[in-house]
């Protein structure tokens, strides 16, 4: 992991504007490095996100594999969920088709019990 980041990677990675950042800046939350260009402490980053300092211990093939595997994971996610919604369209056409053929079968009845009197 870089130990710096850029005010263009820091918006891109937020979605934030620069004037937001240097909103940020102004109030305290962040702190501009003193390198040459607009720097922030990758730390700092971390920190505000919420990440655990534990979790910055994995390398950079790891965070790789742990990208792809969300991907992965990301892609079933969706299959499944067009699956249970095909799933949920076939139920309702279904269900729709039986009470539709209970209804013409009990007005069948209806009609032979009232031919039959």
């Amino acid at each position: 992991m870089k130990p710096v980041i850029s005010m263009n990677e820091l918006m891109a990675r937020w979605d934030l504007s620069r004037a937001a950042i240097t909103k940020m800046e102004q109030d305290g939350l962040l702190k501009r490095l003193k390198l040459p260009g607009v720097k922030y402490s990758m730390k700092n980053i971390l920190e505000l996100e919420g990440i655990d300092s534990s979790d910055w211990t994995h390398s950079p093939f790891e965070w790789r594999r742990l990208q792809d595997e969300l991907a992965r994971t990301q892609k079933e996610l969706e299959r499944c969920r067009t699956f249970i919604s095909r799933l949920s369209a076939d139920m309702s056409q279904f269900e729709y088709e039986e009470r539709r053929d209970l209804h013409e079968d009990n007005e069948d009845l209806r009609t032979w019990a009232r031919a039959k009197t």
